[in-house]
C-alpha cells in the first residue's frame, strides 16, 4: 500500500511545476552550497530568509522577504509571489526542526524542490564523534526548557539546539 501511495505521489509530482526552492545553507554561505543548490539560488526571483542568512548572500536587487515571528505572518508575502520562483534559504537541513516542516503544512510537496544542507545535528555529531542513531536531538527553540528532562539518562548522548 505504501509503495502504491509513493508511486501515485511521484506521478502527481511530475505534473506539478515547483516554484518554491527550499535551500539549506550553512554558516559558510553560498560557497558551501552544492552546484544544484547554487543554481536554484541564483535563478530565484524572490528570496525568503532570516536576516542572519541574508547577510551571507550578496545583495543584488532581488526582493527579499524576512521571516516574521510567528512564521505564519510570512505566509501572505510568500503567497503573493506565487508563480514566481521563490528561493527560501534555511539553516542546514530545513526538515530537521526547520522551516521546511512548516512550509509543507502550507504548500504541497509537488510545489517544492527541497535541497537540504548539513544540519546542526549532523555537524554536532561529527564534531563529537557520536553516531546520530545513538544520539538524542532536543530543540528548545520555541519550547519549554523542561522538555530536556525526558532525554536525560545515564550514557545518553544529547544534542540540544536553541537560539
Amino acid at each position: 500500500m505504501l509503495w502504491r501511495l509513493g508511486k501515485l505521489r511521484m506521478a502527481e509530482s511530475l505534473k506539478a511545476t515547483p516554484w518554491l526552492y527550499l535551500i539549506g545553507m550553512g554558516a559558510d554561505g553560498p560557497d558551501g552550497l552544492s552546484a544544484k543548490a547554487r543554481q536554484h539560488l541564483d535563478k530565484a526571483e524572490v528570496l525568503v530568509s532570516s536576516p542572519r542568512l541574508f547577510r551571507l548572500v550578496t545583495e543584488d536587487g532581488r526582493p527579499r522577504i524576512n521571516w516574521q515571528s510567528p512564521l505564519r505572518e510570512t505566509l501572505p508575502a510568500i503567497e503573493a509571489h506565487r508563480g514566481k520562483i521563490i528561493g527560501v534559504i534555511a539553516t542546514g537541513d530545513p526538515l530537521c526542526y526547520g522551516v521546511g516542516t512548516w512550509l509543507l503544512t502550507k504548500f504541497a510537496l509537488e510545489e517544492m524542490v527541497i535541497l537540504p544542507g548539513t544540519s546542526a545535528f549532523s555537524l554536532a555529531c561529527a564534531r563529537m564523534g557520536w553516531a546520530q542513531q545513538r544520539t538524542m536531538l532536543v530543540t528548545l527553540h520555541g519550547r519549554d526548557a523542561n522538555i530536556i528532562r525526558a532525554a536525560i539518562a545515564p550514557g545518553q548522548n544529547i544534542i540540544v539546539l536553541w537560539s
